[in-house]
């Protein structure tokens, strides 16, 4: 008896959902308030770039972290670009990086951005082609010094 009436319920339901409707696209229109207008932001035809080997190390006092990684833009006759510099702050583990903090690492200027739900997501930016990945990692996968997975993410422009 209750098998029955559970199925009479959703039987019931199911007759409820309304169909699929067939949905157009539009145009998004350009705005001066964006810096790059959405309908004009894309990513690059294809192209991916992977971070490699991400570590951070920070004291114990958590003032300064150091962060080591390459970024692999498998540009040929090109090695993957290096990447090391200092973070200070209090906490330093949580501690944003802009670019006017001026940390370059070879032909790219990095910004960074620490989440509050636990993880940073890393911007190398190549200035003059304004190529650039938003690498995102969760605080485990580089914790106590350990090599995050390398992890690719798709070029925006």
């Amino acid at each position: 008896m209750l098998f029955k009436t559970v199925f009479a319920l959703f039987a019931s339901t199911a007759a409820a959902i309304p169909a699929a409707r067939a949905v157009e696209s539009v145009e998004i229109p350009e705005t001066k308030s964006l810096p790059v207008p959405l309908n004009k932001a894309k990513a690059a035809a294809g192209e991916q770039w992977t971070v490699e080997g991400l570590k951070r190390y920070c004291n114990p006092a958590d003032t300064r972290c150091i962060w080591k990684y390459h970024v692999n833009t498998y540009k040929k006759g090109t090695d993957p670009y290096y990447c090391e510099y200092t973070v200070y702050g209090s906490p330093a583990s949580k501690t944003d990086v802009t670019a006017a903090d001026g940390i370059r690492c070879e032909v790219f200027v990095i910004q960074q951005g620490y989440d509050a739900s636990g993880f940073t997501t890393i911007v190398p930016l190549h200035p003059s082609t304004g190529r650039r990945i938003y690498a995102s990692f969760e605080d485990w996968e580089y914790a106590n010094g350990h090599t995050a997975a390398d992890k690719t993410f798709n070029v925006e422009t």
